[in-house]
């Protein structure tokens, strides 16, 4: 089994980009976030460490491993001096509260949000934040407290195909 996630910023901006579908002609408005801040991005870098994660590979990502599994993340290099809003998670194997922990050591050490790949508004949050923004963007996301809740709201996702 694999399955893919997308880290998304919590460090929200009011800021919108506007532009057109390219496939039904709609004008459209998208978020433009602040993104990790250099402390979210540094402890980033050294949660990669401590999960003893290599990389990154030509394409950005490192890689933890248990086992036969490993999860893959796309953060790019820690010198990378653009705005890193978000990044993806790929998980090679089945799910496991290992494999819960090592994502819920990324997503708390870069105050991210876990969301689905496929369903934008399939949201979980990792602690309770003040800044309305958050709410506002996602208003039905559910609040995680630990790797273990992390693992069975991923269960769920899994299971109901929300997350693939």
């Amino acid at each position: 089994m694999s399955f893919s996630l997308a880290f998304l910023t919590c460090n929200l901006s009011d800021a919108v980009r506007e532009g057109v579908n390219p496939f039904t002609g709609e004008k459209v408005r998208a978020p433009v976030d602040v993104g990790l801040n250099p402390d979210e991005f540094a402890t980033l870098f050294q949660a990669l460490k401590v999960l003893n994660a290599t990389g990154p590979d030509e394409s950005g990502y490192h890689y933890a491993y248990l086992a036969d599994e490993y999860v893959g993340i796309g953060a790019g290099d820690v010198n990378d001096s653009f705005p890193r809003r978000g990044f993806a998670v790929e998980v090679e194997g089945n799910l496991s509260v290992p494999i819960a922990e090592i994502l819920w050591t990324l997503a708390t050490a870069a105050n991210v949000c876990i969301s689905s790949s496929i369903e934008p508004d399939i949201i979980a949050l990792t602690r309770q934040y003040t800044d309305q923004r958050v709410a506002e963007r996602w208003p039905q996301a559910a609040y995680i407290s630990s790797p273990v809740e992390l693992y069975t709201w991923l269960a769920r996702q899994l299971e109901t195909g929300r997350i693939v």
